[in-house]
């Protein structure tokens, strides 16, 4: 589907629906009626073949291609429901009522890059700009995230995910471990986020080395929840934001501060690196 223009009318289940080998390219999917009434919002609690989504890539999609869109008013943006080497590349995904992004259900070796996810804020203060859920060996690189509930959230995940070189700016929660495995988040910018961190069950995460928006590690300690005795590595932190641009952004390190303050450091001997 390359440069199309359709007016679509639905009651329940995806705009568009991709299969293996699909190529989605290059329009603007807005789902809003001509009163700019979303027709798009039911309180629907899993993205699956019934819900609303902009996008989903059917179970068993392989090397599917989604890039160049434009995603606006819709409960959920782009979903992959097991599937697998797929690319959710340079788009834009705005105003939603449920998950910009959602890798589901055993969905592995996907790459979500250089996409922009921002305005994602659900009534029960769970809308997540990009969702892990029970997926796999999965790669989110270079890709901008404000204005949300949750910037990047793990649930039951089934390890091997990697984010990193990722901006996430203006959200309540920078990042959520609801329920992680060993995943990794390294080499990320988090600002101006209400929370840093809300370490839930998980175990074996690594955190290490973003920035956090902060120097000051009072600060960046008084921003981490652990509400269930989970357990994550953060240290040691950047001490100053990374380049997110380049897709080699994580191997540079930030130029050496003139002046840095070191507050509050833990008994279990936090580091800056």
């Amino acid at each position: 589907i390359v440069d199309t223009w359709a007016r679509i009318a639905y009651d329940t289940g995806p705009i568009i629906k991709g299969w293996t080998n699909t190529i989605i390219e290059g329009f603007i999917l807005d789902g809003t009626d001509s009163g700019r009434t979303s027709v798009a919002f039911p309180d629907q609690t899993a993205p699956d073949s019934g819900s609303h989504s902009g996008v989903f890539l059917a179970a068993g999609a392989d090397k599917a291609q989604v890039r160049n869109l434009y995603v606006r008013k819709v409960y959920y943006g782009i979903v992959a429901l097991t599937t697998t080497n797929s690319k959710i590349v340079n788009s834009q995904i705005t105003d939603i009522g449920r998950d910009g992004i959602h890798l589901l259900t055993s969905s592995t070796g996907n790459e979500v890059s250089g996409d922009t996810i921002e305005r994602v804020y659900h009534n029960t203060a769970h809308g997540h700009g990009i969702k892990f859920n029970g997926a796999s060996n999965n790669t989110v690189r270079n890709c901008l995230v404000r204005q949300t509930n949750f910037g990047i959230e793990f649930d039951v995940t089934g390890s091997g995910n990697r984010v990193y070189a990722n901006d996430i700016v203006n959200v309540d929660t920078g990042v959520w471990l609801a329920n992680a495995s060993t995943d990794s988040f390294v080499h990320n910018n988090i600002t101006g986020a209400k929370k840093l961190v809300e370490i839930s069950s998980t175990g074996g995460f690594d955190a290490r080395r973003n920035w956090w928006g902060s120097r000051d590690l009072t600060v960046i300690n008084g921003g981490i929840a652990n509400t269930a005795g989970g357990t994550a590595t953060l240290h040691p932190i950047l001490v100053g934001p990374i380049d997110t641009r380049t897709v080699a952004a994580d191997t540079v390190p930030p130029g050496k501060p003139e002046t840095f303050a070191v507050n509050g450091v833990s008994s279990l001997g936090s580091r800056i690196a």
